[in-house]
């Protein structure tokens, strides 16, 4: 009879995965989420690699979306600068002018 190999899922990879998926639905958070979620996962990846454990689907899928999340946010985070930016230059324009 043929014996079953007993593999162990890594647990980072979900962690991970969680990350990346809560990243991308909180704003004020979703930055800081997504970049620990990246790090989870490519340390899963790293693991699942190095010790043939399974989880490398969930380990991408979690480095995905938390790259996702990263992108989000931080295009968010700079399109706030940006448009802080402009209205207060436009402010101190007319503070200037009158």
């Amino acid at each position: 009879m043929l014996e079953e190999k007993e593999y162990e899922r890594n647990n980072k990879a979900i962690v991970g995965m969680v990350l990346g998926i809560v990243g991308l639905f909180f704003p004020v958070i979703g930055l800081a989420l997504g970049i620990i979620g990246i790090v989870f996962s490519a340390l899963a990846l790293k693991e699942i690699r190095e010790f043939k454990q399974i989880g490398k689907g969930i380990a991408i899928s979690g480095l995905t979306t938390s790259i996702v999340a990263v992108v989000i946010h931080g295009s968010l985070v700079l399109m706030m600068i940006l448009i802080y930016g402009i209205v207060t230059s436009i402010v101190s324009f007319f503070e200037s002018i009158f």
